[in-house]
């Protein structure tokens, strides 16, 4: 089993843009939308961007690189990416998810590349466990 370690500090990173974010909005029912995850996405990434230099800054683009090959996120950068992008779906979406998994971690291709890889990832997962519940 890969684990991916969650710094402490990882887990209230994202709380301040949650604390921000419209309430009241009840949980999806049925599908997420691609649009809804890319959405979410860009969120997650508006909190990094606050943490880091603006000539490292990821653009909120589809094709905009992650992580790996002329990614700008360092490993500790996207793991808080990753963790506010759980607590954006939580709150937004109602759908509690764990994006950094084995099967994340196991594909040939990183799900982490781009904003489009994430979103088509995270899109599938969401849609994929609540087909099956």
């Amino acid at each position: 089993t890969v684990e991916i370690a969650r710094p402490e500090s990882a887990r209230v990173y994202c709380s301040n843009l949650i604390e921000r974010a419209p309430k009241g909005a009840p949980p999806k029912v049925g599908t997420i939308s691609h649009q809804q995850v890319t959405d979410a996405i860009y969120r997650a990434i508006e909190r990094v961007n606050e943490d880091l230099a603006p000539k490292e800054r990821i653009a909120k683009t589809p094709e905009a690189a992650l992580f790996g090959a002329g990614g700008g996120l360092d490993s500790l950068a996207l793991v808080n990416l990753i963790v506010c992008l759980e607590q954006i779906i939580a709150a937004d979406l109602g759908r509690s998810v764990t994006i950094a998994n084995e099967k994340a971690v196991s594909q040939r291709n990183s799900p982490f590349r781009t904003v489009r890889s994430l979103a088509d990832f995270v899109h599938e997962m969401l849609n994929d466990s609540h087909a099956a519940s």
